[in-house]
């Protein structure tokens, strides 16, 4: 009984296995990204815009905390518009940012250590956006350029527009990251 159970049990797996897939291949093409052609122009902060004025927790007042605050005030701007006429709910912003380096001695956030935590994260327990000035952000705008810390932080926020629609704060990670 016990056998016939496991072949039963792996013909099962294999078939799912074996499932055809409709569709085409398509060639990528490198040079270009949903039908645009990638293009080596400006990114990040627009020349003669005033800062956003983001209150920061722990900044330093530095060009990587300045980029961080205006993308976060930009996607929460973003939300406020969309959010409810997408999901008819109101955008509540977040309740605090902070700067953190570390490199240097770590403080607490949310109950957890930033020392030599090269990371950017949202804690829905205080509705916090974190993120490390000292090496990740300097090191994605340095490697990649200003877009690709605009792109983390919009994920974060992504993360407190999931809670705010309801998305229980313990679902497992690989749900909160898809």
């Amino acid at each position: 009984m016990k056998r016939r159970t496991i072949l039963v049990g792996l013909s099962l797996c294999l078939a799912g296995c074996a499932a055809t897939v409709g569709g085409v291949a398509q060639p990528v093409d490198p040079t270009r990204v949903a039908g645009l052609e990638i293009s080596d122009g400006p990114s990040g902060l627009k020349p003669g815009v005033l800062d956003a004025g983001l209150p920061v927790d722990g900044g330093d007042g530095g060009e990587i905390d300045r980029l961080a605050a205006n993308a976060v005030a930009d996607v929460q701007r973003y939300w406020r518009e969309h959010l409810p006429a997408t999901f008819d709910r109101e955008f509540r912003p977040l309740a605090t940012l902070v700067s953190y380096d570390s490199a240097r001695r770590g403080r607490e956030i949310c109950g957890a250590s930033t020392a030599g935590l090269v990371n950017a994260f949202y804690c829905s327990g205080q509705d916090v956006v974190a993120w490390d000035r000292g090496e990740l952000l300097p090191m994605l705008n340095d490697s990649i350029g200003p877009a690709a810390v605009m792109a983390v932080l919009a994920h974060e926020i992504g993360h407190a527009v999931q809670l705010r629609l309801g998305l229980p704060a313990a679902s497992p990670s690989i749900v909160k990251e898809q």
